[in-house]
């Protein structure tokens, strides 16, 4: 879901706006929950965050 989806599903719901959204998926016996949580005054788009925090952890492994 990318952050207009969640602004769509916000503007459908005005009560819910700023509440993390609530992911669940089964693969196998194991459930995994993913919460997220978009930041109104982030400077970086989520692409960018991904990006930077793989280089950061390159440079950690070299």
């Amino acid at each position: 879901m990318n952050n207009a989806a969640v602004k769509n599903d916000a503007a459908r719901n005005p009560e819910r706006e700023g509440e993390p959204v609530k992911l669940r998926r089964r693969i196998g016996s194991t459930t995994y929950t993913l919460t997220i949580k978009f930041s109104e005054t982030a400077t970086e788009t989520a692409d960018e965050k991904i990006l930077r925090l793989i280089e950061r952890e390159v440079g950690r492994n070299a």
